[in-house]
């Protein structure tokens, strides 16, 4: 995917913007993790509690610390037997 600059003048100031070849924005990169986000067990990385509330939503993925389980999204997945 090829992006490209677009200047948008303003009264104040230029303002920057990377968009696509069909003039939409780009999503902005990801914020980079603190020390105290993850930790590794073995070969895997595990996110902190601390993380993941940060993060603001739960993944669904079943994180080994997730402080959103028992919420509404827990609820609509399939109960186990």
């Amino acid at each position: 995917m090829r992006s490209h600059t677009v200047h948008q003048p303003s009264s104040t100031s230029a303002k920057i913007e990377k968009v696509d070849e069909n003039s939409n924005p780009l999503p902005s990169p990801p914020k980079a993790l603190d020390p105290d986000d993850y930790y590794f067990d073995g070969p895997y990385m595990v996110f902190t509690a601390a993380y993941l509330l940060k993060r603001g939503t739960c993944c669904g993925s079943g994180c080994r610390h997730c402080p959103y389980r028992g919420t509404d999204r827990d609820r609509n997945k399939p109960q186990s037997e």
